[in-house]
């Protein structure tokens, strides 16, 4: 569902109404944190990790459309875009109950 909301709000595939990106954009922002609201209050991890990731994925999703539609350059993208990363990588290997969490069944 939150793969094809993603997609969906992309502003590439909603070009014709900017109405509808907007629309599109608050239900998959609203509903990413409702998930991660209704994972934490009933304790259920799964859930509000995969709001966590959705959630990421989307912010970066959307910072690339922003960067692209001001047309700047492409590899300043591509370097936040890997600093991002760097920082996410350094964040999981010093908090590896994170990743634990996630692959507990």
């Amino acid at each position: 569902m939150f793969l094809a909301l993603l997609i969906m709000s992309s502003v590439y595939e909603t070009s014709s109404s900017k109405f509808m990106y907007w629309k599109l954009n608050i239900l998959f922002f609203f509903l990413l944190l409702a998930l991660q609201f209704a994972g934490s209050v009933l304790s259920i991890e799964s859930m509000t990790n995969v709001s966590r990731v959705f959630f990421v994925i989307g912010s970066l999703e959307k910072y690339a459309e922003l960067h692209t539609e001001l047309k700047w350059n492409g590899w300043v993208l591509m370097l936040i875009i890997s600093l991002c990363l760097w920082r996410g990588a350094l964040y999981l290997h010093s908090n590896p109950e994170i990743l634990v969490g996630m692959l507990a069944l």
